[in-house]
């Protein structure tokens, strides 16, 4: 958040009640922009998660994982009950002198924790501790979105009630995981193109050497110094395109 924003809380609250706001507004616009930043990797469609697998699964798997890992904490952070942590539970407190914001928001709140509870049970069976008696349940990301959404109709409630300035429930810089995305699918689809102008049948091996130097002298390389990089294109195109067959995903549905 700016300092003005931040100034304009504190204005209005006090210090204390201010800087709160402020903190919880920071931390969901963080978590909520962890949630885009999954979405468009995982998310999207079948293709571009297949790409990525293609790319180096166990890779995507652990990226995946840590990226999840940290919206479950951000959002059982965000719906925690401790008196000491940034927490939309602290929120109604903050309105007993509008009794009419108060109830609305105790009603988002409330939401926001029914919807952070398998969240909450993966912290803390799962990525916390490691319970061994409590078997890891799935956690669906439409749950994480249903809790931050309720976190945001809490916070908007606020802004509106005190301001009348309605919040936008995005983030607007998640274009750096599509413009990383973007690349990869393009760096993908351009070593494809190269290797079926190498070899158009698909039918000779990545390290054939006369197929290699043919290729080469159509473009004017030499075949000296530019002949392992024709070999590592084809062997990297050979395995893209042999893990693209099965396009087996699990998409953006749970963890």
């Amino acid at each position: 958040m700016s300092d003005k924003t931040r100034q304009k809380y504190v204005d209005k609250l006090g210090p204390e009640r201010g800087q709160m706001l402020d903190a919880i507004h920071e931390e969901w616009t963080m978590a909520l922009d962890r949630y885009q930043e999954l979405m468009e990797l995982f998310g999207k469609d079948e293709k571009r998660v297949a790409m990525l697998n293609a790319l180096g699964a166990a890779f995507v798997g652990d990226l995946q994982e840590v990226l999840s890992n940290d919206l479950i904490l951000r959002l059982t952070r965000l719906t925690d009950t401790d008196k000491r942590t940034v927490s939309v539970h602290h929120l109604p407190r903050f309105l007993r002198n509008h009794p009419h914001l108060e109830k609305e928001v105790e009603k988002h709140v409330s939401e926001a924790k029914k919807h952070a509870k398998s969240a909450r049970d993966r912290r803390n069976h799962r990525i916390a501790h490691r319970d061994r008696w409590q078997p890891g349940r799935p956690v669906r990301y439409g749950d994480l979105k249903a809790g931050l959404d309720s976190v945001y109709a809490a916070l908007n409630v606020v802004e509106m009630g005190f301001w009348n300035n309605h919040l936008m429930n995005e983030v607007s810089n998640e274009m750096r995981t599509a413009q990383f995305v973007g690349c990869l699918e393009s760096l993908v689809e351009a070593v494809l193109f190269i290797e079926s102008k190498i070899d158009p049948t698909g039918e000779t091996r990545s390290f054939d050497r006369d197929v290699a130097i043919a290729f080469l002298a159509k473009i004017g390389g030499d075949a000296d110094q530019d002949l392992g990089a024709i070999w590592n294109l084809r062997m990297t195109a050979g395995i893209i395109r042999e893990r693209l067959k099965p396009s087996v995903s699990e998409g953006g549905g749970e963890i």
